[in-house]
């Protein structure tokens, strides 16, 4: 059974799962946090603004409407990418480095971690 994977989007608009929160706990929530989430809901969506192609062929009357994305470092989509470039930047920022050792908790115990 291949389980099927949801984007932070998809939760908060689910059930009006963002909408409910919001009224219930709209006095005790940050601007930002209120932002960010305004942010996320219209990424990729055309309300955000969008850059339109169309062919070269002026006769052709097939448009493609590419929205913008939100760059918010909440979102699956925008915050994967701003990570990516900032990884991007601190490899040529940071010496060439070779890992020595690698250790993985799968080989221990949890309760020894407890």
């Amino acid at each position: 059974m291949v389980k099927k994977k949801y984007t932070i989007k998809q939760i908060l608009l689910s059930n009006n799962n963002w909408w409910n929160f919001y009224n219930k706990h709209k006095t005790n929530i940050r601007a930002s946090i209120v932002e960010c989430a305004v942010k996320l809901l219209s990424c990729k969506d055309v309300v955000r603004g969008y850059r339109e192609y169309g062919c070269s062929n002026l006769a052709c009357p097939h448009t493609k409407k590419i929205a913008f994305s939100c760059k918010c470092r909440a979102c699956s989509s925008c915050g994967k990418k701003a990570t990516e470039l900032w990884l991007q930047k601190q490899n040529h920022v940071l010496p060439n480095t070779v890992c020595f050792r690698q250790r993985s908790l799968d080989n221990y115990s949890t309760s020894a971690l407890i």
